[in-house]
């Protein structure tokens, strides 16, 4: 999954160096929407075709008690993969050509709620520092504030467990949530800015 990660990258930034600066250079000159489709083909060949070893052991929908889904992967490297899946994918939903007939904006938003169920359910160090950047993709696309303040305590119990540096992308959605400065998640709830 981590080398489908670096091809969405890849694709993504061809993407922008084309449509932005126009530039090409590319030794791949398929169509882009064609590049598209098979490297999307490809990420669901992986979820499909995954070792037993990497698939979740315990699945349940998010409910009154949980805000995310509870998804229990056996191996801290199961976790670190099926996270980078989802944020590929939430990426690759991002540049979709015209051509492709998915909705995108759901399909996002379950990508997303699996990264952030995948964190809250399997807190093992190496895979909760693997994780900040999933969570950050997943979390620009969230809009309730129990979700947001989910991912807010995520990532402050990364920075406080495993001394990694996370709490810079928290600003960052904070931000992008529409937040104003700085927020204490846990002793209350945050401002929007008008």
């Amino acid at each position: 999954s981590i080398y489908l990660c670096a091809r969405v990258c890849d694709l993504k930034f061809r993407r922008t160096q084309y449509l932005e600066l126009g530039r090409s250079g590319s030794n791949d000159n398929r169509p882009f929407a064609r590049q598209w489709e098979q490297l999307w083909l490809d990420l669901q060949y992986w979820v499909d075709e995954r070792p037993p070893s990497t698939r979740p052991t315990a699945l349940a929908d998010g409910d009154d008690s949980t805000v995310f889904p509870t998804i229990v992967f056996p191996h801290w490297a199961a976790i670190s993969s099926n996270q980078v899946y989802h944020a590929a994918c939430i990426s690759m939903l991002e540049m979709q050509p015209p051509e492709s007939r998915l909705d995108a904006q759901s399909l996002s938003l379950w990508h997303a709620r699996q990264v952030c169920g995948i964190s809250c359910a399997n807190p093992h160090p190496g895979s909760m520092v693997n994780s900040i950047q999933p969570l950050f993709t997943a979390g620009r696309l969230m809009s309730h504030t129990s979700e947001q303040q989910k991912i807010a305590q995520l990532l402050q119990s990364i920075e406080r467990e495993t001394g990694w540096a996370a709490l810079w992308r928290l600003r960052d959605l904070e931000a992008e949530w529409g937040y104003e400065g700085s927020v204490d998640w846990e002793k209350n709830m945050p401002r929007r800015t008008s």
